[in-house]
């Protein structure tokens, strides 16, 4: 894993390339944030070689789940003191970019919502406007059905820390590269609106 510590660690770490096709998109996303006004401080945790995306076979499942746990084992021991940790994927959608926002926080997946709601109805807004947020959940408490719901791989004790939020990022793009300037543009206007609200 790459990565750069500054002598203050800032609140935020961004994960990219945990999928290694996924990862040329994070860069790109990563750069382009980085020129945006008003972003709090962040750092990158590349992967360099990060596992495959593809869907397993079945004779696959079990070495996969395993990789996949190892591998967020690994993410969570570089969290450090990081109070958010935003995990970017890249997803196909013919008609994106579109994105779905995943946490087990449902209180911040309310906030994000309506920092997206109160954009405003520009083009921007337009497009944050094909944003889902999705609650993580593994179990039967969740009694808000209001909120969409989804089970993850991602191990329990990742995306449900007592010591940081954790936010899944999967921003869908037309194309199966590494996207386009507007797919970057989308990604990290995104990306501003989650980090604004720790």
């Amino acid at each position: 894993m790459d990565h750069a510590r500054p002598v203050s660690e800032p609140d935020i770490l961004l994960v990219i390339g945990a999928h290694r096709e996924e990862l040329a998109f994070g860069d790109r996303v990563a750069e382009t944030l980085e020129v945006l006004s008003d972003i709090p401080p962040f750092s990158v945790l590349r992967i360099p070689e990060g596992l495959s995306g593809r869907h397993p076979r079945s004779d696959e499942v079990y070495r996969t789940d395993v990789q996949h746990r190892e591998l967020y084992h690994q993410i969570k021991a570089e969290v450090g003191s990081r109070r958010l940790v935003i995990d970017l994927h890249r997803g196909f959608d013919d008609h994106g970019p579109c994105a779905d926002i995943f946490s087990g926080d449902d209180q911040l997946l309310r906030t994000i919502q309506n920092q997206i709601d109160d954009q405003g109805t520009d083009t921007k807004a337009r497009a944050l406007s094909s944003v889902r947020c999705i609650q993580i959940d593994h179990s039967e408490r969740n009694q808000d059905r209001a909120m969409i719901s989804a089970y993850t791989r991602i191990p329990r004790e990742v995306w449900d820390a007592p010591s940081f939020r954790f936010v899944g990022l999967e921003v869908y793009i037309p194309t199966s590269d590494d996207g386009r300037q507007t797919d970057w543009v989308f990604a990290a206007d995104l990306l501003k609106t989650i980090m604004q609200t720790v």
